[in-house]
């Protein structure tokens, strides 16, 4: 039995979430650039990422599911006069599955699958080497590169709080963001998403914090990153996995909470290689737990219908 997972490399997003399939013996995943292509290889069940869903309606597969990973949150502070269009698209993945045009929706969104008996979720698995994993105390600049303008981000307030950080270092940006008018508040060192996974993972590795304090988020896999090399990020309530008080802000709307969170860990060095060192085999686990639940999942809710 296969299950073919097709996607658009362009969504990162989701290009991370479907990779965690591969974990899965015949799961096999396919980068293409629209529905032509994906159509060339033939299967009973495919799960298609990276695509507007109504062109599913031209996929060939008897079991199709469209792949949506935004949580509801995201989608209200979307619509088609944003920069972002969850809301639209949740709109129309709904309505195909209700006239049976789509199987039904993947999503990493625990409301979304609890609000609708037709969206299965998946807890994301982060698919890595362990010759990729690198632990370094020796760490220099903050990261912003999981944050971008749109609207759930919540960016401004982030950047006034890491702009007023002591030391003074190079905060690290993601390269198709727009910091233009904030470029007098901090130095700032712009990473391409299209930089390889090996000098990425090198590169997150040595910074010394990382920020993702959003309004919204389903699970945040660059937070699960940074854990994975024992580097802490300052994260709000949405990310509910990151149990530590030390790193989660009560008011992600307040840029003082968010540098004093930050603030008080880089001024204790002992409790911040404390943090850095737990952080690792926390997130370890993290990832076991949910590869089981992935597999138990693809069982029960994909495989079964054959």
């Amino acid at each position: 039995m296969n299950i073919f997972i097709k996607f658009n490399h362009k969504s990162k997003g989701i290009d991370r979430f479907l990779q965690s399939f591969s974990i899965y013996e015949g799961c096999k995943l396919f980068y293409v650039n629209n529905i032509q292509e994906a159509n060339r290889q033939e299967t009973d069940i495919a799960i298609y990422g990276g695509f507007l869903p109504q062109e599913l309606l031209y996929a060939h597969p008897q079991f199709k599911y469209y792949t949506f990973c935004s949580p509801f949150g995201q989608a209200d502070l979307s619509g088609q006069n944003f920069l972002s269009p969850e809301i639209d698209i949740l709109y129309y993945v709904v309505d195909l599955i209700k006239n049976g045009k789509i199987t039904g929706t993947i999503t990493s969104s625990k409301a979304l699958a609890w609000s609708f008996d037709s969206f299965i979720y998946v807890p994301p698995v982060k698919v890595i080497d362990q010759d990729d994993i690198h632990f370094t105390l020796e760490r220099q600049n903050y990261s912003m590169i999981g944050n971008n303008f749109r609207k759930h981000r919540n960016v401004v307030n982030q950047i006034a709080a890491v702009s007023r950080l002591t030391p003074k270092e190079k905060i690290c940006v993601a390269g198709d963001t727009f910091y233009k008018p904030f470029e007098s508040l901090f130095n700032c060192e712009f990473y391409s998403k299209d930089l390889p996974d090996k000098d990425y993972y090198k590169a997150i590795s040595q910074h010394k914090m990382n920020f993702q304090c959003s309004w919204s988020e389903s699970f945040s896999y660059i937070t699960l990153e940074y854990a994975l090399m024992g580097v802490p990020t300052i994260v709000s309530p949405c990310i509910d996995w990151v149990k530590s008080y030390i790193l989660r802000v009560n008011n992600p709307d307040n840029p003082q909470e968010i540098y004093q969170a930050a603030q008080s860990l880089l001024n204790n060095k002992e409790l911040y290689e404390d943090i850095s060192e737990g952080l690792v085999s926390f997130a370890q686990d993290i990832n076991k737990i949910n590869q089981e639940q992935l597999y138990k999942v693809i069982n029960e809710n994909i495989v079964a219908l054959l």
